[in-house]
């Protein structure tokens, strides 16, 4: 029997014996850093992604911490590795090969691995845009997010889960400003049967771009300034996980493009968590499911496969260098009675709600670049806006609409409507 599965079944002995009172999860957090000081003293160039093309921007310092952020959750039965990446997004062929070494080194499904990018525009380049990565840098992040993960799974232990959610959320729709904005901010709390933290899992959709294109220095952005803001109240571990980010940019009061900024920004998302009431806090109880497909997207943007097969590293995985059709993947998510869609890119306001009220009398919540960094999804009644930023960066016009009907089946796979279902 393998060390993993020995975890598992001791886990599962200890929920069975009733020492973990009411809980029925299973959680672990690991965390490493993505890149060091040594890092920028060798000759490979650390390039900053987010902003241009072609390698202009090359990190001269760290201010703050990028790092790969790992959450194991297991019901006892099922699994899911939860990893968040402190990148703008990833090629496909490096998440690929990411997923092929976890698989190998802590035995788990490529499938149950839930691989996000934060999106901030001040980090290195793994999604090979902006001057890319050397195999030497490669396979130093491989190593590095498979050791955040394998943390996870080492700290595992029985937990019970509790989510909040605050309305608060703020930022402004650059796409459409009237139309405002999904201020909704979802927090998990993890905490042991004895109330020690493990992990606080926390979802917004918002762009990390305060700081612009003539920082130089490697930095997770507003997102840092939150999760630092939560550690310190919670005493506990802080993933993120961005969610309906497309067309959202931080509130124009925090676009001085500074340090500053950046952290008044995250401070206020952190508070919109910590000013939630500990009685409208939801325990959640039940099951976790995991329902998830491949997808295959037909590519009408004759640019961006142009600039992606030019640049040949990876960004999407061509099969072939006349093909024009790209695989990606969906899922749909429970834990207890909360409902988690992943989409594999920068959703817009319009379809995240479009997505959420698919779901009916529970919580719900979607996750961006999840899976996949695709660039945007716009609905295709909302397609062809002029001078707008996101179609240049859209695989297609009915990129949205098929993740849209993938969703649907994964929707009615779970059975998350059913009403036998929409218990806590």
């Amino acid at each position: 029997m393998n060390t993993k599965a020995i975890f598992v079944v001791v886990i599962v002995l200890i929920l069975k014996s009733g020492s973990a009172l009411a809980s029925s999860w299973i959680a672990g957090f690991g965390m490493k850093r993505l890149i060091t000081e040594q890092d920028l003293l060798t000759a490979d160039p650390v390039y900053l992604a987010g902003y241009g093309l072609f390698g202009n921007r090359a990190a001269n310092n760290i201010h703050d911490d990028v790092s790969a952020r790992s959450l194991y959750v297991s019901d006892g039965s099922r699994e899911i590795m939860f990893i968040s990446l402190d990148v703008v997004g990833f090629s496909q062929v490096f998440a690929k090969q990411l997923r092929q070494e976890l698989t190998r080194s802590i035995d788990i499904k490529a499938a149950n691995i839930i691989l996000s990018a934060t999106h901030t525009h001040s980090s290195i380049d793994v999604q090979g845009i902006w001057g890319s990565i050397t195999e030497q840098q490669k396979h130093k992040l491989i190593s590095r997010i498979v050791e955040s993960a394998r943390k996870a799974l080492t700290h595992q232990t029985p937990v019970s889960m509790k989510l909040s959610r605050s309305n608060n959320g703020q930022g402004v729709n650059r796409r459409h400003g009237s139309d405002g904005i999904i201020q909704q901010i979802t927090s998990i709390h993890i905490e042991t049967p004895d109330h020690k933290p493990v992990a606080l899992l926390f979802t917004f959709g918002s762009h990390p771009v305060v700081l612009d294109k003539n920082n130089l220095q490697v930095t997770s952005d507003w997102v840092g300034f939150a999760r630092e803001k939560l550690e310190e109240k919670y005493k506990t571990n802080v993933i993120f996980i961005n969610g309906v980010l497309g067309d959202v940019v931080p509130l124009p009061a925090h676009r001085e493009r500074n340090f500053e900024s950046a952290r008044r920004y995250g401070e206020s998302v952190a508070n919109s968590v910590i000013n939630t009431s500990a009685k409208e806090m939801i325990t959640l109880t039940g099951k976790l499911s995991h329902c998830t497909e491949p997808l295959k997207i037909d590519v009408e943007n004759v640019k961006l496969i142009g600039l992606t097969k030019g640049l040949g590293q990876g960004t999407i995985d061509w099969q072939t260098t006349v093909n024009a059709q790209v695989t990606t993947r969906t899922s749909v998510l429970t834990l207890g009675s909360l409902v988690l869609i992943t989409v594999p890119g920068e959703p817009v306001t319009q379809l995240g709600r479009e997505l959420m009220k698919k779901v009916r009398n529970r919580p719900v919540v979607v996750l961006g670049l999840t899976h996949d960094s695709l660039g945007y999804l716009i609905p295709e009644n909302d397609f062809g806006l002029e001078n707008a930023t996101e179609e240049p960066f859209s695989l297609s016009s009915k990129f949205a609409t098929q993740t849209s009907i993938s969703i649907d089946r994964l929707l009615d796979q779970c059975q998350i409507n059913n009403n036998d279902n929409n218990k806590n």
